[in-house]
């Protein structure tokens, strides 16, 4: 993917844990992909699962995020992940 500023790496693995593509872009969401189908805790994985829209408290704006992954894990907890490059991306104003 080329988005003008710099070009981002895009993969589709054939899953065989999901029997499905797992779609992801960037070193970090790839990574993070293979660590799914490997990771025996992980039961399922799905990519981009939601959109979500909060009211931020303090804000009159609302807050609009797809999270990069949901995990459902063997013990029946369901988990939404974050990848980013760098950790100093969750301090950008746009994830609060």
């Amino acid at each position: 993917q080329i988005t003008g500023t710099k070009t981002i790496r895009t993969v589709a693995y054939q899953s065989k844990k999901n029997r499905s593509a797992r779609y992801g872009e960037g070193a970090t969401e790839i990574a993070r992909i293979k660590e799914e189908e490997v990771n025996t805790s992980i039961v399922q994985a799905i990519a981009q699962p939601m959109r979500i829209h909060a009211l931020v408290e303090g804000s009159d704006r609302w807050w609009i995020h797809i999270p990069d992954f949901s995990n459902l894990l063997a013990t029946g907890e369901r988990v939404l992940i974050d990848a980013t490059r760098e950790w100093s991306d969750f301090r950008k104003p746009d994830w609060v």
